[in-house]
C-alpha cells in the first residue's frame, strides 16, 4: 500500500500544483518580511533646459537614496500576516490532496480486493455447479433424474458464468482505477489488463 500512495503522491500534478502554490506562499512571507528592511536605491537624472532663443544646457545628477521605514501604521505586520496565512492555507490544501490520493489508493486497493475475493468464490462456485450439472446428468441418463433437476443445474452453472464475466469485468475496472489512482495509467497497462 505504501510504495502505491507513494506513486500515486510523486505522479499526481494536482499535488504538484499544491506544492508549488506552498512554495510560492512562502516565498510571499519573504517578500512580505523585507519591508522592514532598510532599502538601498540609486538615482540618476538627466535635465535638459533650453529657450526660445536655441540655447540648450543640460544637468545630470546621480546619487544613492537610503529608505528606512520607522512607523507604517502596522501596514509591513497586516502584509506578514496575511502572507502567513495564506501559507498556512496553501499547506492544509497539500495535506488535503494528500490525503485525497492516500483515500483514492485505499478505496481502489478495497475494490480490487473485493473483486479478487468475488472472482475466487464463483470459481469455486463454478466448479460445484459443473460437478452437479455432471451428476445430474447421469441421473438423467441412468433414468433417476429428471429434466428439470438437469435444466435447472444447466441454469445455476450458466448463472455463475455470467456472474464471473461480471466479477472479471468489475476486477478489470478496479486495476484500472488503482492504475488511475497511482498515476500508471498508460497505453502499455492498459493493454496488460
Amino acid at each position: 500500500r505504501e510504495a502505491l500512495v507513494a506513486d500515486a503522491i510523486g505522479a499526481s500534478p494536482v499535488l504538484e500544483a499544491a506544492r508549488h502554490r506552498q512554495a510560492g506562499a512562502e516565498t510571499a512571507i519573504r517578500v512580505a518580511e523585507s519591508g522592514r528592511w532598510p532599502q538601498i536605491q540609486a538615482a540618476g537624472n538627466y535635465f535638459s533646459f533650453g529657450s526660445a532663443a536655441g540655447h540648450f544646457s543640460g544637468e545630470w545628477n546621480t546619487g544613492v537614496q537610503v529608505v528606512y521605514p520607522l512607523f507604517d501604521g502596522g501596514a509591513a505586520g497586516q502584509r506578514i500576516a496575511r502572507a502567513r496565512a495564506a501559507r498556512d492555507v496553501a499547506a492544509e490544501q497539500v495535506r488535503t490532496v494528500e490525503l485525497q490520493i492516500r483515500g483514492e489508493v485505499d478505496r481502489a486497493l478495497s475494490a480490487l480486493r473485493e473483486a479478487s475475493a468475488r472472482l475466487a468464490s464463483i470459481e469455486s462456485a463454478i466448479l460445484q455447479f459443473a460437478e452437479v450439472v455432471r451428476i445430474e446428468k447421469l441421473r438423467l441418463d441412468t433414468g433417476t433424474g429428471t429434466q428439470t433437476d438437469y435444466l435447472a443445474a444447466e441454469a445455476n452453472l450458466l448463472g455463475a458464468r455470467a456472474t464471473l464475466a461480471d466479477v472479471q469485468f468489475t476486477e478489470v475496472v478496479a486495476r484500472v482505477e488503482l492504475a488511475r489512482a497511482t498515476g500508471l495509467l498508460d497505453p502499455a497497462t492498459l493493454s496488460q489488463l
